[in-house]
């Protein structure tokens, strides 16, 4: 087996996680952001109860 068999058959993955990368960080930006807003949303309901409980 030759070093450009080698070669040639590494190059496909190494694309292929190259392309994936930027999808795979974007998922796991969106899923931060989804989480975040749940949170705040989560916050907000929790004030408003509260507030509601002091009247």
């Amino acid at each position: 087996m030759g070093v450009q068999t080698v070669i040639s058959t590494i190059i496909p993955f190494v694309f292929w996680i190259v392309m994936a990368a930027p999808v795979v960080l974007i998922m796991c930006l969106l899923t931060a952001i989804k989480k975040s807003l749940k949170k705040s949303v989560e916050q907000n309901v929790e004030i408003i109860r509260l507030l509601k409980e002091k009247r």
